[in-house]
């Protein structure tokens, strides 16, 4: 059985993805675990690595374990706690750029069917499309926005990073 993480910088997020996608799981069914937020009260939003590896070995009991994730430093978050990994673990561990509620409805439902990991990342991955077809939109990647760009302007900005 292939199992899932959600990684949310939002707990409160996280969990409402969560119940959405119990709806769809049946009793004995893949295991899904949250990664969402951070132990600080006046500032929840954020991801923890450390939680993210937890998250992985708390399901790591299965054939392979999906790991879906909402915005860019939830990304940064899984790599690095795919390096903190076991490698023996971290080698049945998939990053998946799915939508993240979307594609947890799809990887659920492809994991407890019985679903090969590829094959929960296939559908994971397709998830938007029948949204995408019931408003007559085609894949991202088919389209290519036109932005219009202005010339004869610029900016400059100086990063300090100490």
């Amino acid at each position: 059985m292939i199992n899932i993480v959600v990684v949310s910088h939002s707990a409160l997020l996280a969990r409402g993805v969560e119940q959405l996608a119990r709806q769809m799981m049946r009793g004995d069914g893949c295991k899904l675990a949250l990664a969402a937020g951070v132990d600080d009260e006046q500032h929840p939003i954020g991801t923890d690595a450390v939680k993210v590896m937890e998250a992985i070995e708390a399901v790591a009991d299965g054939d392979g374990v999906l790991v879906l994730m909402d915005l860019g430093s939830a990304l940064l978050s899984a790599e690095t706690a795919l390096d903190l990994l076991d490698p023996d673990l971290a080698a049945n561990v998939r990053l998946c750029a799915a939508p993240l509620v979307e594609g947890t409805l799809a990887a659920v439902v492809a994991a407890n069917s019985g679903a090969s990991l590829e094959q929960v990342v296939a559908e994971a991955q397709g998830a938007l499309q029948a949204k995408q077809a019931q408003l007559g939109e085609g894949s991202p990647a088919a389209k290519s926005a036109a932005l219009p760009l202005a010339q004869g302007k610029s900016a400059t900005w100086t990063v300090q990073n100490p």
